[in-house]
């Protein structure tokens, strides 16, 4: 399962009987989610399509489209809100075929972590690599949230921390933007089958901080529109 360091008081476990109002305190309609399926190379975005009690409706990603998820899959989601992260633990009771097609999960077990950040963070998918300081190693890997002060980004390669403390991170929002940085790192996490680091920003050009703000105030106004069009 993703792990994550964290404080010992920082994590809470709610056993879910039944979630039913609740649950919409949590997730809810529209909202943006990741999802981690052992199946998938790197966690994916989803939007959620509908709650109804213990049970919530995920529109499929292109990545879980290509994969043969079946019933009774383990799958676990990733939530957001201003004071805290959670992450559902569930399982695949249905997966429907139409026009978009729509993974149905149930929540079994919810974790609950007290969201530290200075900054509001933005679930996205970005490709990205990173040049190591003083080094010759290249990372290719993808970013999968953003805030005004760093990202956080996903590789199946490993860092030397002990030697490195800076970055320089290049990052494309699409095919028309790329906006590179200076960041150190602050965080890293691994499951054993990718890492996660997370990167704070430290300095950076005009013309691209320019370019970074913009893509964050895209985010907040828009976000459900860039992630509708990555899910097709």
């Amino acid at each position: 399962m993703f792990k994550q360091n964290l404080k010992k008081n920082d994590k809470k476990i709610v056993k879910t009987k039944s979630i039913g109002e609740k649950k919409l305190n949590i997730v809810g309609q529209n909202d943006v989610v990741i999802i981690r399926h052992n199946k998938i190379e790197f966690p994916v975005l989803s939007i959620v399509s509908k709650v109804n009690r213990d049970f919530i409706y995920l529109k499929k990603s292109k990545e879980l489209k290509e994969e043969n998820i079946k019933y009774n899959d383990d799958i676990y989601i990733n939530v957001m809100n201003s004071s805290y992260e959670y992450i559902l633990i569930c399982k695949i009771v249905a997966v429907q075929k139409s026009k978009e097609e729509i993974i149905k999960i149930k929540v079994i077990k919810t974790l609950k972590y007290k969201n530290r950040r200075k900054n509001k963070r933005y679930f996205v998918n970005f490709k990205s690599y990173i040049n190591v300081e003083n080094t010759n190693q290249k990372l290719y890997g993808i970013i999968k949230n953003i805030s005004q002060n760093g990202v956080s980004v996903f590789f199946k390669d490993s860092i030397d921390i002990s030697k490195v403390e800076n970055v320089n991170v290049f990052i494309f929002p699409d095919e028309d933007i790329n906006i590179d940085f200076k960041a150190k790192i602050v965080r890293v996490m691994s499951n054993g089958l990718f890492n996660e680091y997370g990167l704070e920003l430290i300095s950076i050009s005009e013309k691209h901080k320019i370019l970074y703000e913009e893509l964050i105030d895209k985010l907040e106004f828009d976000q459900l529109a860039y992630i509708d069009e990555y899910l097709r």
